[in-house]
């Protein structure tokens, strides 16, 4: 009867609710792959140039990787919605470090500072396994 037909309605309404923030939630992704590979790319190529290097809150995003939009979902939307995704919580230390590491790896620019190789390989480790974290994420949306 109508009420059937009302839980069928509704099922079907929550259903598409569902499906519509998983999309929203990959383009997402994909965005924040690329904000923080350019972001990791700038550290790097700047990293080259010692003491004309850009100071670290020149960076494209902030410093603290709480205040750019992906630890700002990963703290609030993300972790209510998707906490139990594969990959949310191998997210956050490689995406607090590669804010970090940038930031430390552009003050170790300005200093000339012996640290630089490892410095840039840490970030680019690190870049790494955030992208795979996060394509661990996308997959399972795509699911």
């Amino acid at each position: 009867g109508a009420d059937g037909w009302r839980r069928f309605c509704r099922a079907a309404l929550l259903d598409k609710s569902h499906h519509l923030r998983k999309m929203t939630t990959r383009l997402q992704f994909e965005a924040t792959q690329e904000t923080h590979q350019h972001f990791v790319e700038v550290a790097l190529r700047e990293s080259e140039k010692g003491t004309q290097a850009l100071s670290p809150d020149h960076l494209p995003l902030p410093m603290d990787s709480h205040a750019c939009r992906l630890g700002k979902w990963y703290d609030g939307t993300g972790r209510m919605q998707f906490a139990s995704l594969r990959g949310f919580q191998d997210l956050a230390v490689p995406h607090q470090q590669i804010h970090q590491l940038a930031v430390q790896l552009l003050q170790a620019t300005q200093e000339d500072s012996p640290d630089l190789p490892a410095l840039r390989e840490a970030l680019q480790k690190q870049h790494e396994a955030f992208r795979k974290a996060l394509s661990t994420m996308h997959s399972d949306l795509s699911a």
